[in-house]
């Protein structure tokens, strides 16, 4: 299976390149700019066909392709021509430098639009408390751990989704009335619906899933794992694992699991988030139940668009919580090797998570692709816009000069995501 998760990777991220560049390809056509090649794929090249100015090329690399445009290299036109790229207007120029990431934003976006239209599959829990905090809402209403919900407002619940959901229903500041069962006795309660009601789902201590290359990953835990002490501490449920370990520092932890019928022991070292001013490690609770929260057409239309918002706005936070000395660099990149992790452990969720992951790869795409690096779509639209301004074009010797620093910067970028990878 593993070959065919990376056969899906593959064709999914050869996609949205390919598409990035059908976006220029269609933009520059229309600015009347001739388009020398278009090639679906990278060398060496299987077959192709010329049809006027352009040669339409499948060659057997399959990640993506690219458009070659007349008079985008400098050294290769001379005196240009009306039909090269760099005699066009600096407007024309950046319409057709946004239209790859253009395609990018359409493609993550049908891709959101299509993931809530089918519907998201959340994981929950049986309808039983665990943890009642004595200074919440639910431990003043007379909820204690244990307590089994019955029905919320004469509405039967099966899980927690269920009760959520019946509360929101009630609406902020009113009062629900909860029917439960406590040592098999039948009662009544009424709990008014705050923020923080205090009570939350009975969670056993074991790993549902591990973010790839983060901290416990790289500790060896395995969905599955049932963690029994933290250092010398008992663990006795998920809210007090994670209660552990958000305050535990950036120094190595001893973890007591159960794996199977064997008991290991296994040593991670939490990573500090400055912002959150909490410690993780990168797993996530096993949920026994799961189920479909669908939506509306407008719901749906909302959820994506917001989405793909998000998504975007979160990578040049990332940056500036970098640059403010909030992050560090090599706990926000990831190259080339953690996207085939992502991917692969996304593929083997299922078709539906997997084609999220490529949605908010597209994004990622997106954002990249405007970093103002000469050498990318960002810096191109940078330079015309300044040549707007000016109200001239830069030499020959600059726009080469500038390249040549993006190639380097480019390059040294993904040297330092690889060997961060591998590092991690």
């Amino acid at each position: 299976m593993t070959a065919l998760y990376i056969v899906e990777l593959v064709i999914g991220l050869g996609f949205a390149i390919l598409l990035h560049e059908f976006g220029h390809f269609v933009a520059a056509r229309l600015v009347k700019i001739r388009v020398l090649k278009f090639s679906i794929g990278f060398p060496p090249k299987l077959f192709g066909v010329k049809v006027g100015h352009t040669e339409y090329v499948v060659q057997a690399t399959p990640l993506g392709g690219y458009v070659k445009l007349s008079g985008e290299e400098w050294e290769e036109t001379g005196r240009l021509k009306p039909y090269d790229l760099m005699a066009k207007p600096w407007y024309a120029r950046i319409g057709v430098y946004v239209a790859g990431v253009t395609m990018n934003l359409i493609l993550a976006w049908a891709i959101f639009l299509a993931v809530y239209a089918h519907g998201i599959e959340l994981g929950t829990h049986p309808p039983v408390a665990g943890e009642v905090s004595r200074k919440g809402a639910a431990w003043a209403a007379g909820f204690r751990p244990g307590d089994r919900l019955v029905s919320v407002n004469g509405v039967a619940v099966a899980n927690w989704y269920d009760i959520y959901n019946e509360l929101d229903r009630a609406g902020a500041g009113k009062t629900a009335t909860v029917k439960i069962v406590r040592d098999r006795a039948p009662m009544t309660l009424p709990l008014p619906v705050a923020a923080e009601l205090g009570f939350q789902p009975r969670v056993d201590a074991v790993v549902g899933g591990v973010v790839p290359m983060d901290r416990a990953d790289k500790a060896g835990f395995k969905a599955g794992d049932r963690v029994l002490a933290i250092g010398e501490r008992p663990i006795r449920g998920w809210a007090e694992m994670s209660l552990v370990l958000a305050n535990a520092p950036e120094k190595a932890v001893k973890v007591r699991v159960r794996r199977g019928a064997k008991t290991i022991e296994l040593v991670v070292t939490p990573r500090r988030d400055a912002i959150q001013k909490r410690s993780f490690i990168g797993i996530s609770s096993a949920a026994p139940l799961t189920v479909t929260k669908r939506f509306t057409a407008v719901e749906c239309v909302k959820m994506a668009s917001l989405e793909a918002g998000l998504i975007a706005w979160e990578i040049p936070k990332s940056i500036w919580r970098v640059v403010a000395g909030q992050q560090r660099l090599k706990d926000v990149l990831g190259g080339p090797v953690m996207i085939v992790r992502l991917g692969m452990a996304k593929a083997e969720q299922g078709i539906w998570d997997f084609l999220h992951f490529l949605g908010v790869l597209n994004v990622s795409l997106l954002v990249v692709n405007l970093l103002p690096i000469p050498a990318v779509d960002g810096g191109m639209i940078v330079l015309a816009f300044l040549e707007g301004i000016r109200r001239r074009r830069f030499s020959m010797a600059v726009y080469a000069r500038l390249q040549q620093v993006g190639v380097v910067l480019l390059l040294a970028l993904v040297a330092f995501t690889l060997f961060n990878d591998l590092a991690r």
